[in-house]
């Protein structure tokens, strides 16, 4: 497994750990991370391996290439070198995938106080797309990299907010390109291997899934039968809809913030 890189910010309560978005870093968590420390509540934002400042190193469970499982088993090995048994978890897009294995999972689902799924979903679409893109992305490097990022970026942020923010979403688009090539590709490999119904009904926590109204990628009625899946096996359910598409974090972190803080608590004595 594979150690990785954290930010970390305030210091009361229950830890909240973030996981992010395919070809993103902690970046997209500083709107909420500063909200959350404001309000007193701890936060961990991990990159993903190959991801941010994370390596890409780290052992698969077999040679068909790198599994959520494996990046499940970096962020509980991480987890476990800062002596945190365990925390609340929240999961956008791929980190919602991992979310979901760690909160269903036996060797794991005890560690997760409550969960959030955001932006996310039990399968991805095609895997072939997945698959060719990995090969992609390991032929032709940073440039595939590149041309994934625009396209991307107009799936992620709202045309209102790319317009009215070109800054961020430029940042938004520069951290994607700034992604490992690996890296990129292994978690292209996970998505595609990736099914996470079977996962749904085990999970046992309180949980809150959060859709965005314009996402594209994940839209409204994958977090409502998500909701639904869990909410099934008798799991107290809340779910939220927020303006924007897939990227809320970037786009909305100070109602994201709220809707965590509503919903986790942010108050140290919790």
């Amino acid at each position: 497994m594979t150690l990785l890189h954290s930010r970390i910010t305030g210091h009361g309560g229950h830890p909240v750990v973030l996981l992010g978005a395919l070809g993103s870093s902690t970046d997209m968590w500083i709107g909420v991370q500063d909200a959350l420390a404001a309000a007193g509540r701890r936060t961990i934002a991990l990159d993903l391996r190959g991801h941010g400042a994370s390596p890409v190193g780290g052992r698969t469970r077999d040679s068909a290439g790198t599994r959520i499982a494996d990046l499940a088993g970096d962020v509980t090995e991480t987890l476990d070198s800062m002596g945190i048994s365990g925390a609340d978890l929240v999961g956008l897009s791929i980190g919602g995938a991992v979310a979901q294995y760690l909160a269903s999972a036996p060797g794991t689902r005890d560690r997760v106080r409550a969960l959030v799924l955001m932006c996310t979903a039990p399968t991805f679409g095609d895997p072939a797309d997945w698959t060719t893109k990995a090969v992609a992305v390991r032929s032709r490097g940073i440039t595939t990299l590149r041309e994934l990022s625009e396209g991307t970026v107009g799936r992620w942020l709202t045309g209102d907010f790319r317009v009215a923010r070109p800054a961020t979403a430029l940042a938004v688009q520069e951290m994607i390109t700034r992604t490992s090539v690996e890296g990129y590709a292994a978690a292209c490999e996970a998505l595609a291997a990736f099914d996470g119904g079977p996962l749904l009904p085990q999970i046992s926590c309180p949980t809150l899934t959060v859709a965005g109204a314009t996402d594209p990628t994940c839209p409204p009625a994958t977090l409502e039968a998500v909701n639904a899946a869990i909410a099934g096996a008798g799991t107290p359910t809340r779910h939220v809809e927020l303006p924007g598409a897939h990227l809320l974090p970037v786009e909305h972190p100070a109602e994201v913030a709220q809707v965590l803080g509503d919903f986790l608590g942010v108050t140290a004595g919790r």
